[in-house]
């Protein structure tokens, strides 16, 4: 377990560039959609969307990064955290989103 919070056991893949923006674009995302809606229902369930979101691509990001097989193991599972989660979110906020019309 200490070889997840070791930097030894991370080395640079150009693999994980891609996981890691969509990432930080997501949570950035989130951030600006609750500071402009004022925290409104939908926007907090946008907000956890894209937490979700990123914790999947933030963890497959440090899969990535991951110079050995167990370290990567645990990253890959942990993933699956935010997997299961954002079906439910999306359903949660398409409920929340007004109809217009």
């Amino acid at each position: 377990m200490d070889a997840i919070f070791s930097a030894a056991s991370y080395r640079w893949n150009p693999w994980a560039v891609p996981t890691l923006v969509t990432a930080a674009a997501m949570i950035g995302l989130g951030a600006l959609t609750m500071a402009r809606e004022r925290g409104s229902r939908e926007a907090r369930l946008f907000a956890a969307l894209s937490l979700a979101v990123c914790v999947w691509l933030g963890c497959f990001s440090l899969m990535y990064l991951a110079a050995g097989e167990a370290v990567a193991l645990v990253w890959a599972r942990a993933a699956y955290v935010g997997i299961a989660l954002i079906p439910v979110l999306v359903v949660h906020f398409a409920l929340a989103v007004p109809r217009s019309g």
